[in-house]
């Protein structure tokens, strides 16, 4: 069956064809490796572009974070100096009502006083009168 690789020709042509074929699949899996790097490699650079415009999205958002922290601690101490005022200006109005109402009643008190001295000055110029 084999007695073709007795003739020397036969046996160097099939060793040939061996080495011809290994080459050939030495250099194919050689091309599919560069190709596989060249994939491995695009994939590479397309997460690194990923991973940049996530990292510069992360400080846009903590910068945001930052402005709105200092605009609600800004609002904190506005809102802070606003009740004060407010505080301040409900004890004015408080002390002011107290002051209104004892004017308003020594004010009826003096009226009243005016009226019996009216009419104790009547009753004094009607006798004087009368005399």
């Amino acid at each position: 069956m084999f007695s073709f690789l007795a003739n020397p020709v036969y046996f160097y042509s099939l060793i040939g064809v061996l080495m011809v074929i290994s080459i050939l699949a030495i250099f194919s899996m050689g091309e599919e490796d560069k190709k596989s790097r060249k994939d491995r490699e695009w994939k590479l650079q397309e997460v690194s572009l990923r991973i940049k415009k996530l990292e510069k999205t992360l400080e846009e958002k903590e910068e945001l974070l930052k402005q709105s922290a200092s605009v609600n601690e800004g609002l904190q101490k506005e809102s802070a100096e606003i009740k004060e005022k407010l505080s301040k200006a409900s004890n004015e109005l408080s002390l002011s009502n107290e002051m209104y109402n004892g004017i308003k009643g020594q004010y009826g008190e003096l009226e009243e006083k005016f009226s019996q001295l009216s009419e104790e000055l009547f009753k004094l110029q009607s006798k004087a009168k009368g005399k």
